[in-house]
């Protein structure tokens, strides 16, 4: 007959410890359970009703609220946080060109502030049937066949501009060319040269601009454009050309000769 082994005090004391201790375990296990059951629900109840209940616009445009939320897709009554920002900032500026970026903020507790940047003509590129006016990155703002509203604008010649879409960029070879223009406009108006018409970008080697709708100037290469703009101005501006003259001021070789030539048509 097998004897029965005695369990002495030490052991009985250490069996309840670790009888204590998986209870603790085991209550502490389903606190845990129950709190990230009360967090999921609560993360639930937050996303599915809160709602947005204030709208704020912020910000000079020519566009009205309505037009603003619109394009955004901005409706009071949606459910805040399933509302994507990202993607209403970017209709906006493409639905509304004039708008140069939009900023979607979150407001305390639930509402949102629609932050806008106005954008501004930068030049009109020409195309067949009239002119498209973008900004200094190149997004197109309108599409016009006059320009009587934008006074002061200077057209691009030669730009190869076609198809321009509201909104958008211009393709990435028409870019090119109005990166170059760009480079001659900020040229003119760094050097103070009032009364510039026109910029013509057709030929990279046969650039040249319109003063005042009667002088041509050639330009000729990109090279040292913002010298050749400086001789150009200085030359109208101290009457070596007269008021009254028409005819073609040529400064593509000014940087090496240090001179100009003007004829008369």
């Amino acid at each position: 007959m097998k004897k029965r082994r005695k369990t002495n005090k030490k052991e009985i004391l250490i069996n309840e410890q670790k009888r204590r201790h998986r209870r603790r375990l085991s209550a502490f296990a389903y606190f845990l359970i129950v709190l990230m059951i009360i967090v999921c629900g609560v993360a639930v109840a937050t996303v599915y009703l809160v709602k947005i209940e204030t709208l704020e616009i912020s910000g000079k445009t020519q566009y009205s609220r309505t037009q603003v939320l619109s394009a955004g897709g901005i409706k009071l009554g949606e459910r805040l946080f399933l509302f994507d920002r990202k993607k209403a900032e970017a209709a906006i500026t493409a639905k509304l060109p004039f708008v140069e970026s939009a900023v979607i903020k979150l407001k305390p507790f639930n509402g949102f502030n629609v932050e806008l940047v106005s954008d501004t003509p930068f030049l009109a590129a020409e195309i067949k049937d009239g002119y498209v006016l973008t900004d200094k990155v190149f997004k197109v703002l309108d599409v016009t066949n006059t320009l009587n509203k934008y006074s002061g604008i200077i057209i691009v010649k030669g730009s190869g501009a076609v198809n321009p879409t509201l909104g958008h960029k211009l393709p990435a070879g028409v870019e090119n060319r109005l990166i170059r223009a760009a480079e001659i406009i900020s040229g003119i108006r760094k050097n103070k040269f009032d009364k510039i018409n026109k910029v013509d970008v057709s030929s990279d080697y046969q650039l040249s601009v319109i003063y005042d709708n009667r002088i041509t100037i050639v330009l000729g290469t990109y090279a040292d454009i913002d010298e050749k703009l400086k001789f150009a101005a200085f030359t109208i501006n101290n009457k070596e050309v007269q008021d009254n003259e028409k005819g073609v001021l040529d400064v593509s070789q000014c940087t090496q000769s240090n001179k100009v030539s003007f004829t008369p048509s």
